[in-house]
């Protein structure tokens, strides 16, 4: 029973990796279960019996998905705008795109916006930690929260994609203009009296 066990989670795991590769190349919508199936090297039947339908294997890739983010483990300095901006460029110059592809279709695929909120929370736990005393202290929570939601906004993927990818710039102007976007966020924070803030809220 245990080896028959360990070899359906082995299959479910192939069938997640092969999904996932092919996710990474194309649109959701292009991708059929059969290639799936030949990809991983199981039947289509196979496919549907762990999975029920494809959108089924979109939370199995997204898991395999969290693992590699997680294994790229890239040393970041706290509190350093540059080394944060340089660290999160080079996560989505391996996953960036397909980040962003998720995003974009997550409302039509089932589990999909889940997942999706998941990952931007993970995201702002990140910028947390590594923001360190740049971020308002405790005694100022909404300020604190708007820095934070700000300097998201400013590494969010789709800002990424679109210097990267649509305006085709190189990874160093890139990481430039991001750095510009969350020093002025961070500069804003830093020069506005504590009165207007609270003024503006």
């Amino acid at each position: 029973m245990s080896n028959r066990g360990e070899s359906s989670r082995s299959t479910k795991r192939r069938i997640a990796e092969a999904a996932l590769e092919l996710f990474k190349a194309r649109d959701y919508d292009d991708v059929s279960l059969a290639e799936i199936a030949r990809a991983a090297g199981v039947s289509h039947q196979t496919v549907l019996n762990h999975f029920d339908t494809k959108a089924g294997v979109i939370p199995a890739c997204a898991e395999v998905f969290s693992e590699q983010v997680a294994e790229l483990n890239l040393p970041v300095t706290v509190g350093d705008p540059v080394s944060i901006v340089q660290v999160t460029c080079a996560r989505y110059e391996i996953v960036g795109d397909v980040n962003a592809r998720w995003a974009d279709i997550a409302p039509r695929v089932p589990g999909l916006e889940t997942l999706i909120a998941r990952a931007r929370t993970n995201f702002q736990a990140w910028l947390t930690e590594v923001l360190g005393d740049l971020l308002p202290g405790p005694d100022e929570p909404d300020e604190r929260q708007r820095v934070l939601v700000g300097v998201h906004a400013a590494l969010e993927v789709h800002t990424w994609r679109f210097l990267r990818r649509d305006l085709q710039l190189s990874q160093a102007d890139t990481e430039a203009h991001l750095t510009d976007l969350m020093l002025g966020v961070l500069t804003r924070h830093r020069v506005q009296p504590t009165t207007q803030r609270r003024r503006s809220r």
